[in-house]
């Protein structure tokens, strides 16, 4: 296998003689994130559809859901952002000769952390107020351990959106605090 001379992201496979899109282990974790969080996405997309009475309660939800209108406004927006992902998914990565595929996935990951930060709101909102949502009163130290996973992973989701589409931005940063701390 040789170095695929047009960028890192390759190798050039001699079957082929082209040169194919792979991912380094940095992109693949931030891959597993998205998928984590799209998975996700689409449990509470198939709760939204067929059960909204039951699920209007849940604490990552109810901001959403009184954002965007109501249950079945909800479910769509969590179900197209979803939708946008498995499609890249599906084309899989960047690729020079289908430059839109780009776009869809960067489209359907912003989308996501737009999501993630809504539901974060919702979250810390529960932890501020000492009480879930929907009034239950519950201790602080409980509402963190609950809400805990949905603001992590809004505040972790950006770094795998830039392991992704953006792998020059670390090694940018890596230069800038190395000339800043060799001063």
């Amino acid at each position: 296998m040789n170095s695929c001379p047009q960028s890192d992201g390759c190798k050039f496979n001699n079957d082929q003689r082209e040169c194919v899109w792979y991912s380094p282990p940095q992109v693949m974790a931030g891959q597993w994130l998205i998928h984590l969080t799209l998975a996700k996405h689409l449990v509470w997309a198939y709760l939204l559809f067929l059960h909204p009475s039951e699920v209007a309660g849940i604490t990552s939800l109810n901001v959403p859901i009184s954002l965007f209108g109501g249950t079945f406004t909800t479910g769509l927006l969590y179900a197209g952002i979803s939708c946008l992902l498995i499609l890249g998914a599906w084309f899989g990565g960047p690729d020079p000769k289908r430059p839109w595929l780009y776009q869809v996935n960067l489209i359907g990951a912003v989308g996501q952390q737009f999501l993630l930060m809504v539901s974060a709101i919702g979250s810390v909102l529960a932890i501020w107020q000492g009480s879930y949502l929907d009034g239950t009163k519950v201790p602080r130290a409980h509402l963190v351990g609950d809400q805990d996973v949905y603001i992590l992973l809004a505040l972790i989701h950006p770094l795998a959106v830039l392991h992704i589409f953006a792998p020059d931005f670390w090694e940018m940063v890596k230069r800038w605090t190395v000339s800043r701390l060799s001063r």
